[in-house]
């Protein structure tokens, strides 16, 4: 099946009565566009209006299904309304709208029972003075909890370990450099206290998993100022903190992905550019039981 979209940045899934639904962020649009799956194909169920949308992010609570959109931009201006959509029994309403500021990723997770929404900050006008904001549910909306400093944020990651709860953030770009540190930040009961700085070329995802009881986080580095061409890099926890334990070659590196088959653990590396072009192969990577090969 071929979908008409424009800009598209993110598709997202989910189910809702049953009903398997497919949304993407149009960043090049007015619109964004949820479709809903007819028993052979995805048709047109929404148009949703949105303005520089790069990703959705579908969440329930208490039964009822939420779909966040983090906007980049409205028209030149980097300071928007992220809005979050309440499904009716039939569509998505706006239910809240979120300032945010070149907002590049909206996270939902749960502590003890609660819900947050932690947004990536990416810019203002400068981005100097740009804090990444985390949300907290009161009952009725969301309310703003705790501004996080962090640097050009490209997105947030939550994970646990031991029962404890951690977000690392990918600081991308600080107007000048893109060779940063991206940050591990821990639940202390209250709010996210800082935990550990790990240095990152122009870090864009992370992704956590595990291995035979083992933790694990891989960062994607999109440039260091100089080349795309670069290392990406993969750290285990040893009890204290990560610890770099793989670099891996990777090409303007956007997104990373941890699964599962048959027992083998694989990492998808999605590679953008080169430099000169973004026709360039990604690659798969599996576990051999030392590293990813």
């Amino acid at each position: 099946q071929l979908i008409p979209t424009k800009g598209a940045v993110h598709w997202e899934h989910f189910v809702i009565d049953g009903l398997n639904y497919l949304a993407v962020a149009n960043d090049q649009s007015t619109h964004s566009e949820v479709f809903k799956w007819n028993g052979a194909q995805f048709v047109s169920a929404q148009l949703m209006a949105t303005t520089g949308a790069v990703d959705l992010e579908h969440f329930a609570i208490d039964g009822t299904h939420y779909l966040a959109v983090a906007s980049a931009r409205n028209g030149g201006v980097y300071t928007a309304t992220s809005n979050i959509y309440e499904w009716n029994g039939s569509k998505f309403e706006i239910f809240q709208g979120i300032t945010t500021h070149s907002a590049s990723e909206l996270s939902y997770f749960v502590i003890g029972g609660k819900h947050y929404l932690v947004v990536a900050n990416h810019r203002g006008v400068s981005y100097a003075g740009i804090s990444s904001e985390v949300f907290a549910w009161n009952g009725t909306r969301f309310l703003s909890l705790q501004l996080i400093p962090t640097t050009g944020a490209h997105g947030w990651t939550h994970f646990t370990m031991n029962d404890e709860h951690f977000l690392v953030v990918a600081n991308m770009f600080d107007g000048v450099s893109r060779n940063l540190d991206s940050e591990v930040f821990k639940w202390n009961g209250l709010q996210f206290v800082s935990f550990q700085r790990i240095p990152t070329h122009g870090a864009t995802d992370w992704e956590y998993f595990m291995i035979d009881g083992e933790h694990y986080l891989a960062v994607a580095n999109h440039h260091n100022g100089d080349s795309y061409l670069i290392m990406s890099e993969v750290f285990r926890w040893n009890g204290t903190r990560f610890v770099s334990t793989q670099v891996i070659p990777t090409r303007g590196a956007a997104d990373w992905v941890h699964f599962e088959v048959d027992g083998v653990h694989h990492l998808a590396v999605a590679n953008q550019y080169t430099g000169s072009t973004f026709l360039t192969t990604s690659d798969v990577f599996t576990w051999n039981g030392i590293c990813f090969m």
